[in-house]
């Protein structure tokens, strides 16, 4: 059971990895959405975690949170991007005033 989980979330990270480097965010914010949901749901159902499980979960957490990373640095990236083109709007905005 636990195999087959963490390898549908293991697939879920990886579309959603697809989909930002597609530039498809709102298929990668639905998917996060989605996987978010499910990762919560399977962790409610399995209060009571096996030691032996602990490497599985390991690796999970790491693709999650390299996945995590991935999403604010693109975020940063969109960020810096659309103030640059907002300040280059702007002056040509006063240029075209001006003219």
């Amino acid at each position: 059971m636990l195999d087959n989980q963490l390898a549908d979330f293991e697939k879920q990270i990886d579309q959603i990895n697809s989909s930002l480097i597609k530039e498809d965010f709102e298929q990668c914010e639905s998917s996060f959405k989605k996987l978010d949901h499910d990762i919560r749901a399977y962790f409610d159902q399995n209060a009571s975690l096996a030691d032996s499980n602990v490497e599985a979960y390991q690796v999970f957490y790491d693709k999650f949170n390299d996945l995590v990373t991935n999403i604010e640095n693109r975020k940063k990236t969109l960020a810096k991007t659309i103030a640059s083109q907002l300040r280059t709007k702007k002056k040509l905005d006063v240029y075209k005033s001006i003219k």
